[in-house]
């Protein structure tokens, strides 16, 4: 992208932006998005990682290891979705620049 105005030799070529920087800038700006995705998928993960544990510890076919399971798939779908999300912001930001 270009903006018009004279350089510093007096010429009119202006000043060109270099759109990698412009690219950088927009992941900077997102950057807070991502670290907090990226924690609620770590999250998510310990969450599944316990049920799992819990569901090998648990007699099967009880009350509670349907209960856990549904926890897990919960979470597990959650951490998909974040995902997916962050994917789709991505390629937004890389399709923009």
């Amino acid at each position: 992208m270009a903006f018009g105005g004279a350089d510093s030799n007096g010429g009119g070529e202006g000043i060109i932006i270099d759109d990698h920087f412009e690219m950088s800038s927009k992941r900077e700006r997102l950057q807070p998005v991502y670290r907090v995705a990226h924690h609620l998928i770590n999250q998510l993960g310990a969450i599944t990682g316990h049920c799992n544990l819990l569901i090998e510890q648990m007699e099967q076919g009880t009350e509670y290891v349907r209960r856990l399971t549904l926890i897990r798939a919960i979470a597990e779908t959650a951490a998909k979705e974040l995902v997916e999300m962050q994917r789709e912001v991505d390629a937004k930001t890389r399709k923009a620049g």
